[in-house]
């Protein structure tokens, strides 16, 4: 488990919850398995790139906002 691996899956879990979904309801939207979703957020294993860009995408973010200043409560 890489420090980036880290970093990336823990953008996903802040911004999946603040988003107020489901490991569960952003696996469907993107079209993966929930353990999928769990093995990036603690850091397991990486998203390619083209699922990162689905998880923004599912998130209503740009890849730029992804990566930028993460939300501190929820957000619409």
């Amino acid at each position: 488990m890489s420090g980036m691996a880290v970093d990336i899956g823990s953008r996903i879990a802040t911004w999946r919850t603040a988003k107020g979904l489901t490991r569960r309801e952003l696996a469907e939207a993107i079209g993966i398995t929930p353990p999928a979703v769990y093995q990036w957020e603690d850091g397991t294993t990486m998203p390619s790139t083209t699922n990162l860009a689905a998880v923004a995408d599912a998130l209503g973010l740009t890849m730029a906002k992804f990566y930028g200043r993460l939300p501190t409560t929820k957000v619409a």
